[in-house]
């Protein structure tokens, strides 16, 4: 092919530009004498998603449920966000000395209807949590929307509020177990045998003497 004196090589293949007046478009003329081959074109790269406000609703969930009081909803111990080897990754997890809680946290309609399709939501003894609750801003989700037995919350303006409580439900235990033992591990709780008769004895014999 006759490439024009005025066209450059571009180094990525038989792409051709114009050496000078580089503002100047080129005339349909020279592509049609076959003067010109265009440079490749590249689609925009994808933003990445943005997070931010789930993360927020997450770690004020979080926050809540640390918050001491009355009822199965206070948890002295919470995780948020945590990643393990159980099929459910739940966005707050809290444990108290009688229950366990769930709360996962929506930002989105389009979010909050895709969890309902979760074979863990179909089949509710397979999820964790004996109370769960949907976290969502102020009026993206409503009662009339929740699962038997869920509990409600909302967050407007950095506080969260109670809309519907949750009521106690079956819970998958494996599940929970694999959390739990996820959480020991990465807290740096090594495997070792618990023997805390051992430890009252020399306690105590410690005390006496």
């Amino acid at each position: 092919m006759a490439i024009h004196e005025n066209y450059r090589l571009l180094g990525c293949g038989p792409h051709y530009w114009p050496l000078h007046n580089e503002t100047k478009l080129w005339e349909e003329k020279d592509v049609d004498r076959g003067l010109l081959i265009l440079p490749p074109t590249f689609p925009e790269p994808k933003q990445p998603h943005d997070n931010s406000r789930h993360r927020e609703l997450c770690r004020l969930a979080g926050k809540w449920l640390r918050k001491p009081k009355f009822g199965s909803s206070y948890c002295p111990y919470v995780a948020v966000e945590l990643v393990t080897a159980s099929q459910e990754i739940p966005d707050v997890f809290g444990w108290n000395y009688w229950a366990t809680v769930l709360i996962e946290v929506k930002v989105s309609r389009s979010d909050f209807l895709a969890d309902a399709k979760k074979s863990f939501r179909q089949q509710p003894e397979e999820g964790v949590g004996a109370f769960r609750y949907y976290c969502s801003p102020e009026g993206l989700i409503t009662e009339v929307d929740l699962p038997d037995k869920w509990g409600l919350l909302w967050e407007k303006d950095g506080v969260i509020t109670v809309v519907k409580d949750a009521e106690r439900q079956q819970q998958n235990a494996q599940g929970e177990i694999t959390i739990l033992a996820s959480i020991m591990r990465r807290e740096g709780v090594k495997p070792r045998l618990f023997d805390y008769r051992k430890q009252n004895n020399e306690y105590e014999a410690e005390r006496r003497n």
